[in-house]
């Protein structure tokens, strides 16, 4: 156990998975372990339920790469890694091999996250995520605040092998989540129309959510 917060509730890792222990109602759950990961934690929960912490994984030469997960059953059933959540909400993340590192403490009201990135001892540059109103909202609690937009078109929905992105206006990145809540493609497009392939994917239901300037938004996309 690596956290408890005011209202009794506990977490850490068991087995190598993330998991929230509820003293009150004596629930203890545990989380799947991010796609290509081997092993995960929660090293803080905040307040109002959050937890946060890290995934880690084996990179060249047998080093342990880690990046930074978040969890609240508003945002996904499974944790998410931080840096997907801040690009769907428009942050672009600048952090070293595009991973965020470790996420050690979230305040007890949930609006700051503080970790560093992921790099040698020497070299690991400090962070803190001010969420402000980006996932809290005064009096609705936590929210993805991801909006639908009518100036983007997607086709086709379903689709086999290739899906067809138009907008008129220029779209950063493009990411697809399966049903766990796991990133299992990501393009950077940076214009207003992009094809992106869906072939080597599994068929089911997933969520494509992708970024402009000045805006986010959210298709379910049906691979046949």
């Amino acid at each position: 156990m690596n956290d408890i917060n005011a209202s009794s509730v506990m977490v850490g890792d068991f087995d190598n998975q993330p998991f929230i222990y509820d003293r009150g109602t004596d629930e203890f759950t545990t989380f799947d372990i991010p796609f290509g990961y081997i092993a995960a934690t929660f090293t803080s929960v905040s307040n109002n339920g959050v937890a946060v912490g890290y995934a880690q994984k084996f990179g060249e030469f047998g080093s342990l790469l880690r990046d930074a997960i978040i969890y609240h059953p508003a945002l996904s059933s499974q944790p998410r890694f931080l840096r997907d959540v801040l690009l769907i909400n428009g942050l672009d993340v600048n952090a070293p091999n595009d991973r965020m590192g470790t996420a050690i403490a979230i305040s007890p009201n949930g609006e700051y996250v503080a970790g560093w990135d992921d790099q040698s001892p020497f070299a690991a540059n400090g962070w803190v995520v001010y969420f402000d109103e980006l996932l809290f909202e005064t009096g609705t609690g936590i929210t993805t605040n991801e909006s639908k937009v009518s100036n983007l078109s997607l086709f086709p929905n379903p689709a086999q092998d290739l899906l067809t992105l138009s907008s008129t206006e220029d779209v950063m990145m493009v990411s697809l989540y399966n049903a766990q809540g796991q990133r299992v493609a990501h393009h950077t497009l940076g214009s207003s129309s992009g094809v992106i392939d869906i072939s080597a994917l599994s068929i089911g239901v997933y969520t494509l959510r992708a970024t402009t300037r000045d805006s986010s938004f959210v298709f379910n996309v049906v691979k046949e």
